[in-house]
């Protein structure tokens, strides 16, 4: 009897795994070739066009948009690829590699060069010359901290290598000091050198720091020049996205499903047999990523290549008075009360006023702490000239998580200023930075209200700060005990 019920559990337990392989793997199949079916074809840039493409690190231009610029390439379109960092963080590989357990600094600055030629291996193999590919050497997993406005000016030290300032030989701008202001002076110049047509980069919703930093430095230099170029977007980093199968060339490459809203268009480059071939060809040349995550690389070698179209918003202005507020000793305002306890919203429709949606549970931390795991943000700016934003967390709002939003400024095209406010246990902090001629001043800002209800934190702006002003770059980010939980997309919003 023992033996038969053992039998029988093993054969229950195979039968149900081998069920739930047919249902998850078959509704798999089904969605994919269903969304492809909805989205429109990529349309390629003629020939005689110049195509710039932003990546990251070494080999994301190739798992992102490889086969286009091959194409592109073969078609006479002057192509440009800039590479962001080396990836010169990544110590799995690095140890691989290198057959080190402890690397040393000296060892991970190895690992950028040895990077570099993985990448320039590649883009060869898709026709693209080594002279028209550029390293840029910024810090790898450092990026998000050089887009911050605490290392806008001053320099980020990198975990690995230790270095505070650029120390690749081969870069742009050798020694410059790792601040956001180096970025985008590096980035001016290849712009303005360049003069592109198309820009491709990374999408604000890749959950990578390096990523959204990436798309986060390119929209600002797009914008501060005046750049007339069409723009898209790709995806890399999303979760178990794309999910793992054992035959990837036989499908498609769709959009998660968290991200199929309406701030995105999502389009479909359709690749050749040969030119999947070419395709996983090109990723194998990163030997020290395929050694660690090759499953993870070969899953990008499909039947298309996937390009977004992420959209600007907009700011309604409502008839809506500000509300009141008890201004502390700080000068900051404050809509707790004595007691600790949270008051309801200013508005109570806030929720008419979506401005970005985040997908929910996309972030390790976030998914064990919900308090940090950003739903969503609302805003409008009042008849007085305040801004009110409301940022909704999956599970109600903790003293221990600080929540920042972060906004840049802007009248038409033209740079006003920067303003952020850190929210914490119901307080409010933060500073603003103005524009003035060719510097900028940095001053405390004051008559802040913070409001924490439920899952919400509300931040009233006073209009001091944003009159005048018609068009905005935000974006909000959630921490826990110092660690980043969360980071909404970044989004560019003209005032209604």
């Amino acid at each position: 009897m023992t033996r038969r019920l053992l039998k029988g559990i093993v054969v229950t337990v195979v039968t149900a795994a081998a069920l739930f392989l047919v249902f998850f793997f078959g509704r798999e199949y089904i969605r994919n070739y269903a969304f492809r079916l909805q989205m429109s074809s990529f349309a390629e840039p003629p020939a005689g066009s110049r195509v710039l493409v932003i990546a990251p690190h070494p080999d994301d231009e190739t798992l992102g948009p490889g086969i286009l610029l091959s194409r592109l390439a073969k078609k006479g379109v002057q192509v440009r690829v800039v590479v962001m960092t080396n990836g010169d963080g990544f110590t799995d590989a690095l140890a691989i590699s290198y057959h080190e357990l402890k690397p040393r600094r000296q060892d991970y600055l190895s690992f950028g060069y040895m990077r570099q030629k993985e990448t320039l291996a590649a883009m060869s193999l898709l026709g693209i010359p080594k002279n028209d590919v550029i390293f840029l050497g910024y810090p790898d997993g450092g990026l998000l901290h050089l887009w911050s406005a605490d290392n806008w000016t001053k320099p980020y030290t990198s975990l690995r290598t230790g270095q505070d300032h650029n120390p690749y030989t081969n870069a742009p701008s050798p020694g410059a000091p790792y601040t956001g202001t180096s970025v985008v002076d590096d980035l001016t110049r290849i712009f303005q050198d360049f003069k592109p047509q198309y820009v491709i980069y990374p999408h604000p919703n890749d959950r990578h720091p390096d990523h959204l930093a990436a798309y986060c430095f390119t929209r600002y230099v797009l914008n501060k020049l005046g750049v007339q170029a069409q723009q898209f977007e790709y995806l890399v980093h999303r979760g178990d996205w794309p999910v793992l199968f054992a035959r990837h060339q036989s499908m498609f490459l769709v959009p998660p499903r968290t991200l199929v809203i309406n701030n995105t268009d999502w389009y479909a480059f359709t690749l050749t047999s040969q030119e999947i071939k070419e395709k996983a060809q090109a990723i194998h040349k990163y030997t020290s990523q395929i050694r660690v995550m090759g499953p993870r690389l070969t899953a990008f070698d499909r039947k298309n290549e996937l390009f977004a179209v992420f959209k600007d918003g907009a700011i309604p202005t409502i008839d809506q008075p500000s509300a009141p507020a008890a201004t502390t000793g700080t000068g900051v305002a404050t809509a707790r009360s004595s007691a600790g306890l949270a008051r309801g919203p200013s508005n109570p429709d806030y929720h008419k006023y979506l401005l970005e949606q985040d997908p929910i549970s996309d972030v390790l931390f976030s998914t064990i702490e919900g308090s940090g795991d950003l739903v969503g943000l609302y805003g409008y700016r009042d008849k007085a000239g305040a801004f009110h934003f409301f940022l909704d967390a999956r599970e109600h709002v903790r003293a221990d998580t600080r929540y920042v939003l972060d906004m840049i400024t802007y009248h038409g095209t033209v740079e006003t200023g920067r303003i952020v406010v850190n929210s914490h246990d119901g307080q409010a902090t933060g500073s603003v930075t103005r524009a003035q001629g060719a510097g900028l001043s940095e001053e405390s800002i004051t008559g802040v209200t913070v409001g924490t209800f439920g899952h919400t934190v509300e931040i009233a702006i006073p209009a001091k700060y944003l009159a005048g002003t018609d068009r905005y770059f935000i974006g909000a980010t959630s921490y826990s005990f110092g660690f980043r939980m969360d980071s909404m997309a970044w989004r560019f919003y003209v005032l209604e």
